[in-house]
């Protein structure tokens, strides 16, 4: 879903715009490494207060990457791992029965055999493979059923092509592509009809772009984008309007997900110090929370949580090595998502529709 997601594809873009650069090691995971963000070098170093809850770990079995991505009100849980040879797989963990999914499109030599980002409350599975070329391509999974999601305009070359990180209850999807020029968009596909989102400072940008990543049952949708200086900034978008969603006194912010109903937002963000690693954060009704996990010594990524508060991801260890976790809070709240007040005075985004097809 990140985003913006650091990691996998949907937020190796967002990881690069939060200051972060992305190293590829030979099981294909991406280590966050930290680099300065002088653009907001002035702001404090202060972070929002902890959530209090407890964290347990997730290991597909067999595997020595484990990448929780998306999770149900049920508790069912979708993501990607990696054994010590072999490209990328999904798989669905119910309750600790893990089954992997792999989609025939990517054929037998695709870089990711699939790597589910989201899943809505019908079992129906988004996400992405990377065929052997190295380009992107969406899909849907629906009981075992590939359908192939490209939106138009999506380059068709390598580090080219289409991520699709979140589905609604209603079926609603969301996602990102790149370009033939290699710049990124956010779309929205609904009811067949693809809407392309771009942000107006970054549409006449080289380097900079726009993602979605997340859909509640109430059309509100979380994503991010990158500003003239570099500086990256979440959102969220419902009935034409954008609401700036930037962790206060943070140096740069990217959202992840949203849940269906209570409108609980996770992400990661970025302080001023020169050295800062990804943190973690939830949002709900205009509250921030940090969330970290305590074995994480390179960063906590927080991909996804549910209306019961809870939440999967992954973190870096003392070794960099990346594991899966599942947060489950001390106290459940509910209610409907309410954008809440925008936190920052950044300029809003604006959205671009897209052909239909």
């Amino acid at each position: 879903m990140l985003l913006a997601r650091v990691g996998t594809a949907s937020t190796l873009a967002a990881a690069c715009a939060l200051g972060f650069s992305a190293v590829a090691l030979p099981v294909a995971v991406a280590v966050v490494v930290p680099v300065p963000v002088a653009a907001a070098a002035a702001r404090p170093v202060v972070s929002p207060p902890p959530v209090a809850g407890s964290l347990s770990k997730i290991t597909v079995p067999g595997s020595v990457l484990t990448e929780p991505e998306g999770i149900t009100d049920s508790g069912v849980i979708v993501g990607c791992f990696q054994r010590k040879t072999g490209p990328m797989r999904g798989f669905v963990d119910r309750h600790g029965k893990f089954v992997t999914i792999t989609d025939p499109a990517a054929g037998k030599n695709g870089q990711v055999l699939a790597c589910p980002l989201g899943i809505n409350k019908k079992g129906s599975v988004v996400g992405y493979f990377r065929t052997a070329a190295g380009v992107f391509h969406g899909f849907l999974d629906r009981g075992g059923k590939f359908t192939s999601i490209n939106a138009l305009g999506a380059g068709r070359l390598a580090g080219e092509g289409t991520v699709a990180v979140d589905i609604g209850n209603s079926g609603a999807i969301v996602g990102w592509f790149i370009n033939s020029k290699h710049a990124e968009h956010g779309f929205l596909l609904k009811a067949g009809k693809f809407t392309t989102i771009i942000d107006p400072v970054t549409a006449h940008s080289s380097t900079a772009g726009t993602f979605t990543d997340g859909i509640a049952d109430n059309g509100t949708i979380t994503g991010g984008y990158s500003d003239t200086k570099g500086v990256s900034h979440g959102f969220l978008y419902r009935a034409g309007k954008f609401t700036p969603l930037d962790v206060p006194h943070s140096a740069n912010t990217s959202p992840a997900c949203i849940s269906a109903t209570s409108g609980l937002v996770v992400g990661i963000y970025a302080t001023a110090h020169p050295t800062s690693n990804p943190i973690g954060f939830t949002y709900r009704n205009g509250v921030f929370h940090t969330l970290r996990d305590p074995a994480a010594s390179h960063g906590t990524v927080p991909q996804c949580g549910n209306d019961f508060g809870r939440v999967v991801g992954y973190y870096f260890d003392r070794n960099a090595r990346q594991h899966g976790f599942k947060f489950t809070p001390d106290r459940v709240q509910r209610g409907d998502v309410r954008p809440g007040p925008a936190v920052t005075g950044s300029a809003p985004p604006s959205v671009r529709s897209g052909p239909t097809f």
